[in-house]
């Protein structure tokens, strides 16, 4: 079975036993407000639920919903200029992280999808999150999730560090994809030497060209540098506000 379609079948068929996994997800991530968007003009990190919340300036604001990567939660720096409230679940709340098992990788990645759909709903919900102005973005493991996710409730997508391809011979099963709609920014490796082990090749481009809005970059160095590449800030200081139409 395709490796996406097993995921997203174990998605649609779990109970309701496992929502509080993604409660904890939610209120173990992150917040960082932009000073722009601050009552105090001043930017804020903090737990979600925690001091930032009360910070936040009035009205509806653009949110970028960040998924980490295998190494687990991080400052999402290139995020944080962009004009918008970047939030960031922690998926590996419980220090689960990612491996090379196929089997394995699919249940992970099956309850990182399940944590969007329920953040997806928390922002839905939130008085200070406009509902048209959501960007759904992930690195790594996260920007496989972000690519995966079917819901419509984003506007935007941007992928970190993922070639958008899944290939029969690697562990993880045949292509994936981009799923949902709107404008995608891709920012992958040159020579990214761990997909290439796992006979994972090629980039976004000839997924994502048919969408108005989108881009796909290449950049020098490994996955694991992307996300503090002067390129990749570039590349979404850029992206999102044209985006957002702003």
């Amino acid at each position: 079975m395709k490796f996406y379609a097993a995921a997203l079948i174990a998605l649609t068929l779990a109970g309701p036993g496992k929502a509080a996994a993604q409660e904890e997800a939610w209120s173990a991530g992150r917040i960082y407000l932009p000073a722009s968007l601050s009552q105090t003009g001043e930017a804020c990190a903090s737990q979600i639920g925690g001091k930032c919340m009360d910070r936040i300036a009035e009205g509806r604001h653009p949110v970028i919903l960040f998924l980490h990567g295998c190494n687990g939660a991080r400052r999402p720096k290139a995020f944080l200029d962009v004009g918008a409230i970047v939030i960031e679940p922690n998926s590996f709340w419980q220090g689960e992280r990612c491996t090379l098992n196929a089997g394995e990788m699919t249940r992970l990645l099956t309850e990182r999808i399940k944590d969007v759909a329920a953040a997806a709903q928390q922002l839905l919900a939130a008085p200070w999150a406009d509902p048209a102005r959501l960007v759904l973005a992930g690195f790594d493991q996260g920007g496989i999730a972000a690519a995966l996710y079917d819901g419509p409730e984003f506007r935007a997508r941007i992928i970190l560090g993922w070639p958008c391809q899944l290939h029969a011979s690697g562990p993880s099963g045949p292509e994936a994809g981009v799923h949902g709609d709107g404008p995608v920014l891709a920012v992958q490796s040159r020579n990214e030497k761990l997909y290439s082990r796992l006979n994972i090749e090629g980039d976004c481009g000839p997924e994502i060209s048919s969408r108005p809005g989108s881009h796909s970059v290449l950049i020098a160095g490994n996955a694991r540098e992307i996300m503090d590449h002067a390129a990749t800030r570039e590349a979404i200081a850029a992206f999102v506000p044209a985006a957002l139409g702003e």
